[in-house]
C-alpha cells in the first residue's frame, strides 16, 4: 500500500488532532529509514535531537526548521 498517500492523510490527521489541543507531535526515526525521513519532514517535522540510531523529529512550521 505505499505511495498511496495512506500514511500522509493519517499523520495530517494526527496533526490536526493534536494542534486542536494544543498539543506537539513528535516521533522517532530509524537513520537507515531516508525514506521516511523525507515523509516527515515533506509533512512539516524537523529534526529536534536524537543519536546515531534514530533521529527525534517534530512537527513545526516550515520557515521555523
Amino acid at each position: 500500500h505505499r505511495h498511496k498517500g495512506i500514511g500522509s492523510t493519517v499523520i495530517r490527521q494526527v496533526i490536526e488532532g493534536a494542534a486542536a489541543n494544543g498539543k506537539p507531535v513528535r516521533l522517532t526515526v530509524a537513520n537507515m529509514n531516508p525514506g521516511a525521513e523525507r515523509l516527515y519532514e515533506r509533512l512539516g517535522f524537523c529534526r529536534v535531537g536524537g543519536d546515531e540510531v534514530q533521529h527525534v523529529m517534530e512537527h513545526r512550521q516550515p520557515q521555523l526548521c
